[in-house]
């Protein structure tokens, strides 16, 4: 049963007046695209663009009406080819179950004689290697035989005892040695679960060695504590009495911060920082003022401290800013040094904030 079909002859090429109509149309166009319109004649433009819209559905309407026609006898030859087609799939819905059910079959039993083989030989494996776990799907194709599928269960099995002995023989600790023996089987399906449950036991003999360090730090901090509390009892039996003392200092210098802290450490004295006191802050007040011009615009600013010897001031903001003259010229790299050594001298005095002041406008210089 075969499809057959009488030799078809090729079509011959659709023949109208291509040249002569091509012709035509490029010498029209030509036309259009250097024609100006202006308001008094743009009603005739829209009967242009009516006229040409027109022109060119005519073209496709018969480019449609032709392919159409060329079409017919194939579109006739399709439509019962698909029915041919329906009439086949029918037959092969029915066939198509059935194989699928002897297949089913085939491999459910194929499964039950791979779980059976696994039963027989798992041994003392039984309760750490699952059937369902280690299952591979290609063992059920045909293409995979019996003999296969043992060969790669027996190779479960003894992979499985060759790294046992290694874990065994790796993990000394049994606490760790039981943990990684469970990550060894509940990922055995892992092609480097052996290398990866190694590293296990590095990472838990770690955090093991550090909660053991932490209890260490807390048995010897009790025992310090125990000691302190025994030594500040009473001096009845010649031990010197210790006092915890807390003190505040202000208005240190660097210099003087260091040698208190050196003072501190030859006497073996412990100190640390009282809770709740921070560091004394010592702002450096700036008075700051301004002048402005009559159209209200800052035309200066002063920053000045009297006490520091602080001036610095800026004009002619108003007029042009990117020329306003800075201490009668402009900030060079010698004045940037400068502004850092006074802020490390004032640092040195102990400021450590900035206030500013604000103060009075300062007459205009016109008045």
């Amino acid at each position: 049963m075969e499809l057959k079909t009488e030799d078809i002859k090729a079509l011959e090429p659709v023949k109208f007046n291509y040249e002569e109509l091509k012709k035509e149309l490029i010498e029209k166009v030509e036309n259009y695209k250097i024609l100006v319109y202006t308001e008094e004649n743009i009603n005739m433009a829209k009967k242009d663009r009516a006229n040409l819209n027109k022109l060119k559905k005519a073209i496709n309407d018969e480019k449609i009406r032709v392919k159409n026609t060329l079409l017919a006898p194939y579109a006739d030859f399709e439509s019962k080819c698909k029915e041919l087609i329906e009439i086949v799939d029918t037959s092969v819905e029915n066939v198509d179950r059935q194989v699928k059910a002897f297949e089913d079959e085939e491999k459910r039993t194929k499964r039950e004689e791979i779980q059976k083989y696994f039963n027989e030989h798992v041994g003392h494996f039984k309760d750490v290697i699952i059937f369902e776990n280690v299952f591979e799907d290609r063992w059920l194709n045909k293409t995979t035989t019996m003999k296969t599928v043992q060969a790669d269960i027996e190779h479960i099995f003894s992979r499985a005892s060759s790294d046992l002995i290694t874990i065994e023989s790796t993990v000394q600790d049994k606490e760790i040695q039981k943990q990684c023996i469970a990550f060894y089987f509940k990922n055995i399906t892992n092609p480097s679960i052996l290398g990866t449950t190694i590293q296990k036991a590095r990472e838990l003999i770690e955090e093991k060695k550090k909660i053991e360090e932490l209890k260490q730090a807390e048995i010897k901090k009790a025992e310090g504590t125990e000691k302190t509390e025994s030594g500040t009892k009473s001096t009845e039996n010649g031990t010197e009495k210790k006092i915890t003392i807390a003190f505040l200092a202000q208005e240190m210098v660097n210099e003087q911060m260091q040698a208190l802290k050196k003072c501190l450490k030859d006497n073996n004295i412990k100190y640390s920082p009282v809770p709740g006191f921070e560091k004394s802050k010592k702002p450096l007040v700036l008075d700051y003022s301004e002048s402005k011009d009559d159209y209200e615009d800052v035309r200066g600013q002063e920053l000045y401290n009297e006490i520091e010897k602080i001036n610095f001031s800026v004009y002619n903001l108003a007029d042009c800013p990117e020329d306003a003259i800075i201490g009668r010229d402009l900030f060079t790299a010698d004045d940037y040094i400068d502004a850092l050594c006074k802020g490390m001298e004032l640092a040195k005095k102990g400021y450590t904030d900035i206030e500013i002041n604000e103060i009075n406008e300062i007459e205009s210089e016109e008045e």
